[in-house]
């Protein structure tokens, strides 16, 4: 290898190896304010989740150090570089933020990850085996801090006892389709022809046109429709964030009578961390593959905005796929079943859709489609929107 060739060489894993430690600083700052926001809202742990969003933004990091590591040969004081990649992520995270408006949201960890970058460096040189170890069980520390403080008592559901069902009993479905108007359903009178299946299903049986649901939300509106009652009733609303163990759930009542009862869902909310799934024997849990929850991360707001691995729906594939393996497994002679189903497919990021279904009903591009959904993901957040964004 010529001396040129080594000197770039030497540039290259120089730049990787400080890309790698400001990517390790910066996952790091994130995960904490992410496991900081799932203790805050009570959410489920979401481990696997927020582990890839740690090694997505760890390589993300690498890449950028390459990509930046000619200024190694500009300027010989150590600030230069590490002050370049906080720059770029500032620039990265402004671009993908919820709320432009909230500088320290997309700001602050970048700044924060600097300051850890820094000291982490002095500390390299004299405890490298140490500080290398310490950014892992961090981690996996801040991991586990969601599963020690969950509200919620893991069912023991292979323990439940059945009761005799009534002869003949039919099975019973109940399917969510989350956040999906009335008005926007060609059952309900949209001129686009949107739900035809749930037509045809409407003139086999029943049909409540007028059916409201008794909050905006995924916790209260599934506690009113398990318990029959309001929010204000139930308790489980933004101020307890829980639905407890005083009123009897359908799910329960089902079991009860000699049901078999299952549930799947994406949607993180129809967990036990809310109180959703008492009741139910079984729970594919497919929240855990986290699709829905893409768009709390900086990470995956910021691979979907460049067209990197899109997700192509917000895990309604997988509960599908679950529910059929279910089907194949089910015995003949088995109790009948009561399995409850939520779909988040309406729910935004709107350009999280099927292909085959991303301009079905409308001609936008993918990225203003993406860009509604993070407007709309931000108002959650406090955004306020401009006339042109409302």
């Amino acid at each position: 290898m010529s001396d040129s060739s080594a000197a770039r060489f030497d540039l290259l894993r120089q730049g990787l190896r400080l890309g790698l430690g400001f990517g390790a600083a910066v996952a790091l700052v994130h995960v904490a304010v992410g496991i900081g926001l799932i203790l805050a809202l009570g959410q489920p742990p979401l481990t696997g989740f927020v582990t890839w969003a740690f090694v997505m933004e760890f390589v993300l990091g690498g890449v950028a150090g390459v990509i930046l590591c000619p200024l190694l040969k500009v300027s010989d004081k150590p600030i230069v570089f590490p002050a370049s990649l906080t720059a770029l992520w500032i620039g990265m995270e402004y671009w993908v933020a919820v709320d432009p408006t909230k500088v320290l949201m997309w700001m602050a960890p970048s700044l924060i990850a600097f300051g850890l970058f820094s000291a982490g460096r002095h500390l390299w040189a004299r405890h490298a085996r140490r500080v290398a170890a310490a950014v892992p069980l961090t981690v996996a520390a801040l991991l586990t801090l969601p599963i020690l403080n969950t509200n919620a008592t893991i069912q023991d559901r292979l323990g439940v006892p059945l009761a005799d069902a009534p002869e003949d009993a039919p099975d019973v479905l109940v399917i969510v389709m989350d956040t999906v108007r009335a008005q926007s359903t060609s059952l309900n009178g949209y001129a686009r022809e949107t739900t035809p299946v749930l037509e045809q299903l409407a003139s086999e049986g029943v049909a409540f046109l007028d059916a409201n649901a008794p909050s905006t939300w995924s916790l209260p509106a599934h506690a009113s429709l398990f318990t029959g009652t309001f929010p204000s009733w139930n308790n489980a609303h933004g101020e307890t964030r829980y639905l407890d163990d005083r009123l009897p759930t359908l799910a329960e009542t089902m079991a009860g009578a000699g049901w078999e009862t299952l549930c799947f869902s994406a949607n993180p909310h129809i967990s036990d961390a809310f109180g959703l799934t008492r009741g139910f024997m079984a729970n594919d849990e497919a929240w855990r593959a986290g699709p829905g929850a893409r768009g709390f991360t900086f990470i995956y707001r910021w691979v979907d905005a460049v067209g990197l691995g899109r997700a192509q729906d917000k895990g309604g594939s997988l509960v599908v796929n679950n529910i059929e393996n279910w089907m194949d497994r089910r015995p003949d002679e088995g109790p009948p079943a009561f399995v409850f189903v939520n779909f988040l497919e309406a729910h935004f990021p709107f350009h999280q859709l099927p292909n085959d279904f991303l301009y079905e009903y409308q001609n936008l591009p993918i990225g203003e489609l993406r860009n509604a959904g993070q407007i709309a993901f931000g108002v959650q957040f406090g955004r306020q929107l401009t006339d042109e964004e409302f």
